[in-house]
């Protein structure tokens, strides 16, 4: 787990940092069932939106597709107006989560 300094300087209401638990907490649990076992996970800044990234070299491609596909039908991504882009390198699957900051 690698989590950005800048995350701890967010000045967000409790309404925000619930969703965002249970959506990251939810995207771990389907990782693990999109058959993940070993992975890492970053939390960052970019500009004004929260990145949370999660990072294996043990997931399919086809793990990766209903890993994004979890995600987007999650609740809690409709709920912070989020978005999951799956990134497909050579040897590390990656989904990148991005939740829009409220200004």
């Amino acid at each position: 787990l690698r989590i950005d300094e800048k995350v701890n300087d967010l000045n967000v209401d409790m309404q925000f940092r619930h969703e965002a638990f249970l959506l990251f907490k939810d995207s771990v649990l389907a990782l693990l069932s999109a058959g993940a076992n070993l992975f890492t996970i970053g939390i960052m800044v970019d500009k004004d939106s929260l990145l949370y990234q999660l990072n294996s070299a043990t997931l399919s491609f086809d793990g990766l597709e209903r890993l994004a596909a979890a995600i987007e039908e999650n609740k809690h991504t409709a709920a912070l107006a989020a978005t999951a882009q799956p990134v497909w390198q050579q040897g590390l699957q990656t989904l990148v989560i991005r939740i829009p900051l409220k200004k």
